[in-house]
């Protein structure tokens, strides 16, 4: 991230597991990245926030700090897990004047790869839907290590948009439990728009094992552009002995245009 930082773009960012898991996380974490707002509910400040600026809102939140203590992620039970989106978050969806509305944390709002997501709590993540879903707002995360470019209605049907965008170079995980979403609570399995992920037999990248990349996107007053950028020349299936290219080839394999609903 050296280049963002040195060119004093702002970089936003919250806990995921591999944080979770160290020592003293919280205290690292808000020391180590002390210029996060600290404009969150109470127990969470530099952890879960909001960013406004021009026509978008954007709110980052932690999924972990507020669980419950009978949090197990193996269940997708609304009695055992609680806390994994804060109240907060509703309320900053729904209060903001913003037009766009951006709400990013660590794992996916459905199942993909990793059957520990949203979902291990569902009725925080369908709230969080509907709120999405009355503002036209947009979901953001990564964990599974693939770009999934999905949507899933709400309770009302408005399309809520989700990009995973786990692939920044940790080795590659398959698309592969897609299919679980339909035995839980709304049982709503997503449309999948682009699938980047390993062994993805649809052809989206050319039957490669996965590319890595990153997204981009444009916000407009009553659009935003979407683009996903892909390392091409770069072997993801052998990580142990591929060697880095002297210089990397990025292509765009997927763009899209998503209206404000």
């Amino acid at each position: 991230m050296a280049p963002l930082y040195g060119a004093g773009i702002p970089v936003y960012l919250t806990r995921g597991n591999h944080e979770l898991a160290q020592p003293d996380s919280i205290a690292t974490w808000t020391n180590f990245f002390a210029e996060l707002p600290r404009n969150g509910p109470d127990g969470q400040k530099g952890l879960t926030y909001k960013v406004e600026t021009n026509n978008a809102c954007f709110i980052g939140f932690d999924q972990y700090a507020g669980r419950s203590a009978t949090f197990d992620k193996t269940k997708y039970d609304n009695a055992v897990n609680r806390g994994m989106v804060s109240p907060w978050v509703f309320g900053q969806i729904r209060s903001t004047a913003r037009r766009w509305v951006f709400v990013f944390g660590h794992e996916a709002a459905f199942i993909g790869h990793s059957t520990d997501c949203l979902a291990n709590a569902p009725g925080e993540r369908d709230e969080l839907w509907d709120a999405l879903g009355e503002r036209g707002g947009v979901y953001l995360c990564g964990h599974d290590h693939l770009y999934v470019r999905c949507e899933a209605p709400d309770a009302k049907n408005n399309p809520v948009l989700e990009l995973v965008v786990g692939d920044g170079g940790a080795p590659s995980n398959p698309y592969d439990k897609a299919a679980l979403n339909g035995k839980y609570d709304r049982q709503v399995v997503p449309t999948d728009r682009f699938v980047n992920a390993k062994g993805e037999p649809d052809g989206n990248t050319g039957h490669h094992a996965m590319y890595f990349g990153y997204a981009l996107v444009t916000v407009y007053p009553d659009r935003l552009e979407g683009e996903w950028w892909a390392l091409t020349n770069y072997d993801t299936g052998n990580l142990a002995t591929s060697i880095p290219p002297a210089k990397a080839r990025f292509e765009k394999l997927d763009s899209f245009t998503w209206w404000h609903h």
